[in-house]
């Protein structure tokens, strides 16, 4: 058939019919009228020169079976691009036939060859094997399929292969880095570990060892994780090697007379692993009779004969590729196997886009033959032996066996196990493993090892532990059984001697020392009948601490009341009780024994007097905890007496003091400790004035007191001029707290979380310095002017909450008597300051601020002559003006050299009358000045032009 073909190849057909009858009617086709140059087409099969012809010919319809390519009259030329012809003949009524020619559509190969260049300079670097054999065999395959030069129809198939390669690039570039192989340096190195701490020998040695130990552990440090070369993975070899030697020296060394400790105590000899290799010789025998027989061009696994007569080449391929792909590296060498694994990709790839001889001509014949000779390369190439891993392996083996010709006696068992890792380690040997099994080897070279270090670790007959032994688990059940039950010294004593028993347990004392062994055994007898004796049992707390009524006492705190049970009961430590925190209430607490004693015992106490304003927070919470109407005075002692907070009659109401509005929901509690120093038990003297007010959390009236008719009044403003105690603090529809008038005395502990501004609240307020530590400021947006003028007020602010403050300017502008520790205050959202501390003379704090946010600084400490805190930290670096703003401040000279000015554009008289500021500004940035009038004035910088920022001219 081939030879035909080729014949007809070499003719032009031209048959001279000239009519075809075609399913069109009743008309008839003359040929003439056809166009028979049909033009590109996408393959050689009927479908595609069909559909050709019809596009050459649109006038006309040719139905199924009209048409019948006959392809023994096909003619190809090899130009590019590709041309041909073939006759076409008419099956319907009088058929004719006529010749038509065509031209071969390639499929598009330019990105996938540009891909293999581009995947041809990817491989580099130190890739895992599997992803260099992955990436290669994609490679192969990918110009496999460029070979065959497949038609347009497999364009698919050719895309399909783009991206294959363009996804195994990408696999191959993430794919892990090999990295170098630390298995047998950790092992030798956890071997010497062992050696040096559990045999007898010279200290001297020990060191030696132990440096050796310490260079190795360097290499192993230094190489982990490093990716792996030859020349770093000969260097981790060699100083194994190195640590194996100095190991060898030091257990050779004659033991001293003085016993060490070992790590295990529960066995007399070293803790080796007692592993053993695998039987190599039969892994082997199996591995040989696993290979691929392939002799010559007939290759066959098991009897299966690939030269069929009646196979196809494409079977033929096929058959070899999945012969191929059995194939395994093992002791073959890494750029053998990776041509093979580049051979198969090859193979795959023409498979993917052959489709006949027609298209493809003798693609198939020459890539069987291709085939044949790159997987005859691979069986042929010779197996690479783990030599250098047998030969460590023979350079132990000699090591043990000079062992065994020692006159040193070693038990049997010792004996017979260093025997049987010779026997086996002659085995790995015989069988001249493959460079595939090298980690067998290596582990048998570990294996061998531990013998011979439990072997050198066997002292002649070891001293009899049997009784401490027993001894030792007895003591340590009476210990844990019954500790809790003696004193403490008899438990020390106890635990004292059993870690003693269990540290000569621990050591490899030979027989001649089994006096030693014997006296551990009878002291820690001994120890154990005097711990079981009656006299060593704890006694009840009870027994120790008489006194129980404790008197007054400094406050209910565990160190207090330990005081006091010390001081009423002489002869009592801390060592012999301690406080059971939870149970500690005002007056009481539980006293549990320790130490030499057991139990519990109740104490009872009275707290030293206080003021009753030291409990505001828990009266106030007592008060506020009834929202179902206002309460008696009765009921309200009552609840302070159950809240535990003083007892019957400590707390008392004064009912002249106080004050109730039921219409409006609002009580005025004046609230008095009734302590008097040797005459009662009480805790609290002085009074308070607390308010109960209904639903104060939504109340947004003002409630105040008239101060001349003495009754609470109530209005959605604020309060007026004259008064003097506001009981509830209203706010507007903008959430801006009613302003307190300039005669305000008096506000309450507390403001509603709806309030989102304080601007202006206690302005002028010349005569108020009330406790408003307790107010809740965290929904505060605004604090502007809140304390100016308030000359008075020096009230604790330091647990505000301020991390929602936009506006703090002006805020104590000329409060004169403010100094309250605000450093820790939150200002990451402030952006204005302006004024804040003006004239705030007595004002000096260390201000740890984030002032990232804030815009404006002018004015912030001008006349605040008292101020020098540290704001060294703060970072301005958003601020536009700092004009005036340590105007005055005539005690200020702290460092702000590393202050971000750059957006500042305004320091006129920044330091004007700054008459201690000393430091150097030659660092600030100023970029952006444009204006610093009298910028130094007066200042202790004024003559100094070196230290003044380097203004932009």
């Amino acid at each position: 058939m081939k030879k035909i073909l080729s014949i007809l190849a070499s003719i032009s057909l031209t048959v001279p019919t000239t009519l075809l009858v075609v399913s069109c009617g009743t008309r008839i086709i003359n040929l003439s009228d056809l166009e028979t140059n049909i033009g590109g087409i996408d393959g050689l099969a009927d479908n595609y020169i069909i559909e050709g012809i019809r596009k050459a010919n649109p006038g006309y319809y040719f139905g199924v079976g009209d048409l019948s390519i006959n392809f023994d009259t096909l003619h190809t030329d090899d130009g590019e691009p590709k041309t041909g012809s073939v006759e076409v003949e008419g099956k319907r009524i009088d058929a004719g036939t006529f010749t038509v020619q065509f031209t071969l559509n390639s499929a598009d190969l330019s990105e996938l060859e540009r891909l293999i260049a581009e995947a041809d300079d990817t491989i580099q670097g130190s890739k895992i094997d599997q992803a260099w054999f992955t990436f290669n065999q994609a490679i192969g395959f990918a110009k496999g399929v460029v070979e065959v030069s497949p038609l347009a129809h497999k364009q698919l198939a050719v895309n399909g292969a783009y991206y294959d390669l363009n996804w195994a690039m990408y696999e191959f570039k993430e794919a892990n880095d090999k990295k170098l192989d630390l298995w047998m340096l950790n092992a030798n190195i956890a071997s010497a570990k062992d050696v040096v701490k559990t045999d007898q020998k010279d200290p001297a040695a020990k060191e030696v060892l132990q440096n050796a130990i310490t260079a190795a552990e360097a290499v192993r440090d230094n190489a982990n994780g490093q990716i792996w070369t030859k020349e770093e993975q000969e260097k981790i070899a060699k100083a194994a090697d190195t640590l194996w030697s100095a190991v060898v020296t030091f257990i050779i060394l004659p033991n001293t007379n003085q016993p060490t400790k070992h790590l295990n105590q529960e066995q007399n000899n070293l803790n080796f692993s007692d592993r053993m290799p695998t039987n190599v010789l039969e892994n082997e025998n199996q591995r040989l009779s696993d290979q691929l027989v392939l002799e010559g061009e007939n290759m066959s696994r098991a009897t299966n004969d690939l030269d069929n007569v009646n196979k196809t080449p494409q079977q033929d391929l096929e058959a070899l590729l999945a012969q191929a792909k059995v194939l395994e590296q093992k002791d073959k060498s890494f750029d053998e196997y990776l041509k093979l694994r580049k051979a198969i990709g090859h193979v795959e790839g023409i498979l993917s886009v052959y489709e006949n001889e027609t298209e493809n001509g003798s693609v198939l014949s020459s890539a069987i033959a291709d085939f044949k000779s790159a997987m005859k390369t691979f069986t042929e190439s010779p197996d690479l032996k783990a030599e250098k891993a047998t030969a460590k392996l023979s350079d132990r083996i000699k090591t043990a066996t000079d062992a065994m010709g020692s006159n040193h006696f070693k038990p049997a068992e010792i004996v017979n196990n260093l025997q049987g890792a010779i026997i086996t380690a002659n085995g790995v040997v015989i069988a001249n493993l493959g460079i595939s099994e090298e980690k067998q080897i290596l582990e048998a070279i570990n294996e061998l090892q531990l013998a011979i270090l439990k072997f050198y670790a066997a002292d002649k007959a070891l001293a009899d532990y049997r009784e401490l032994d027993n001894t030792i688990i007895e003591a340590k059940n009476l210990f844990e059984n019954e500790k809790d039950n003696k004193i403490q010294s008899i438990v020390e004593k106890l635990e004292r001697e059993i870690i003693k028993a269990q540290e000569v347990r621990g050591q490899n004392l030979t027989l001649d020392l089994q006096d030693q062994v014997n006296q551990v055994v009878k002291t820690l007898k001994d120890t154990m009948r005097w711990f079981n004796d009656e006299a060593s049992n704890r006694k009840e707390i009870s027994e120790l601490i008489k006194v129980t009524n404790l008197g007054r006492i400094e406050d209910n705190k565990e160190t207090f009341i330990k005081e006091a049970i010390i001081s009423k009961n002489p002869g009592v430590t801390d060592k012999n009780f301690a406080v059971d925190i939870a149970s500690i209430t005002n007056n009481k607490a539980t006293i549990k024994g320790i130490g030499d004693y057991k139990g519990t015992i109740e104490v009872t106490f009275f707290i030293k007097i206080r003021h009753i304003s030291t409990i505001e927070n828990e009266l106030q919470k007592v008060i506020d905890s009834k929202q179902d109407g206002l309460w008696t005075i009765q009921q309200l002692e009552e609840a302070f007496v159950n809240a535990n907070l003083d007892i019957k009659d400590g707390i008392k109401i004064d009912s002249k003091g106080s004050l109730e509005d039921q219409k409006i929901g609002v009580s005025k509690f004046t609230i008095t400790g009734k302590a008097i120093d040797g005459s009662n038990n009480f805790q609290y003297e002085g009074e308070i004035i607390l308010y109960h007010v209904l639903n104060k959390e939504k109340q947004d009236k003002t409630i105040f007191i008239d101060a001349e008719k003495n009754v609470f009044q109530i209005r959605a403003d604020w309060a007026p001029e004259g008064t003097k105690e506001i009981a509830h603090i209203g706010w507007d529809e903008m959430k801006k707290a009613h302003r307190a008038p300039g005669t305000i005395l008096k506000v309450p502990n507390y403001i509603s979380p709806e309030i989102k501004s304080l601007s202006e609240f206690f302005k002028d307020a010349a005569q108020f310095n009330g406790n408003i530590s307790n107010w809740d400021t965290s929904n505060v947006e605004i604090m502007a002017y809140t304390f100016q003028g308030a000359t008075l007020f020096n009230g604790d602010l330091s647990n505000w909450n301020t991390w929602n403050v936009i506006s703090m300017r002006y805020m104590f502008h000329n409060a004169s008597a403010f100094n309250s520790d605000i450093s820790k205050w939150d200002t990451r959202n402030l952006l204005e300051m302006e004024s804040m501390f003006a004239d705030a003379k007595s004002f000096n704090h260390d201000l740890k601020w984030n002032v990232s946010q804030v815009l404006i600084m002018a004015n912030v400490f001008k006349g605040a002559s008292a101020f020098n805190g540290d704001i060294s930290d703060w970072d301005p670096l958003n601020v536009t003006t700092m004009a005036n703003m340590f105007h005055s401040a005539s005690a200020f000279n702290g460092d702000i050299s590393s202050w971000n000015t750059k957006q500042v554009t305004n320091m006129n008289m920044m330091f004007y009358q700054a008459k201690e500021f000393t430091r150097d500004l030659s660092d600030l940035q100023v970029p952006k000045v444009t204006t610093h009038a009298n910028f130094a004035l007066y200042s202790g910088i004024q003559n100094d032009t070196r230290k003044h920022p380097k203004w932009v001219p």
